[in-house]
């Protein structure tokens, strides 16, 4: 299969990813039962609504007011306390204090960016990119550094490395 040319990552202005992204999924078609690859919200038709409603009620019998707060970051002490075991029987040794629960990836990457960047500095994303992650990125004001990738050889190093020189000088992260 023939290798795909290196496109140069493009450093457009600045775009109002919201507006964008609302105008995306307003043009999106609606069809009972589909699963629209552009949202991250399925048709909640094809959720198992009675068994989650029963799961739900059998974990309330016993939930109490803490409940409620205690999986927020840095997450459920047990949890971090299990994972710790297990690294230790790779023979990494890590204390459950630097191991952090998220509810999802974007919460662990909105944590991530506000640990490792400041205001004004460049992220690589690739593209295409889940767009949560560009909602992030605005909202942090963050530069977004976009890199075609391919399906089969992932992120496009050179085309990586053609965006990272025309910001050198400047803090550039990776999304991964």
């Amino acid at each position: 299969m023939p290798k795909a040319p290196v496109i140069p990552v493009t450093r457009d202005e600045a775009v109002d990813i919201n507006t964008y992204i609302f105008d995306m999924l307003q043009a999106s078609p609606r069809s009972v039962g589909s699963c629209p690859f552009a949202s991250a919200f399925p048709d909640p038709r094809l959720f198992p609504l009675q068994q989650l409603n029963r799961s739900l009620a059998q974990v309330s019998k016993t939930a109490t007011a803490m409940s409620v707060i205690e999986n927020l970051p840095p997450g459920n002490a047990e949890l971090r306390q299990a994972i710790a075991r297990r690294y230790a029987l790779q023979g990494i040794t890590i204390s459950p204090d630097e191991i952090v629960i998220t509810a999802g990836a974007l919460e662990a990457l909105n944590l991530s960016l506000q640990a490792v960047t400041e205001p004004g500095d460049w992220v690589i994303v690739e593209n295409p990119c889940f767009y949560g992650a560009l909602q992030a990125l605005e909202r942090l004001r963050l530069k977004a550094l976009s890199v075609a990738t391919d399906v089969k050889e992932g992120i496009d190093l050179k085309a990586m490395e053609l965006g990272v020189a025309g910001v050198s000088g400047e803090s550039v992260l990776a999304d991964d």
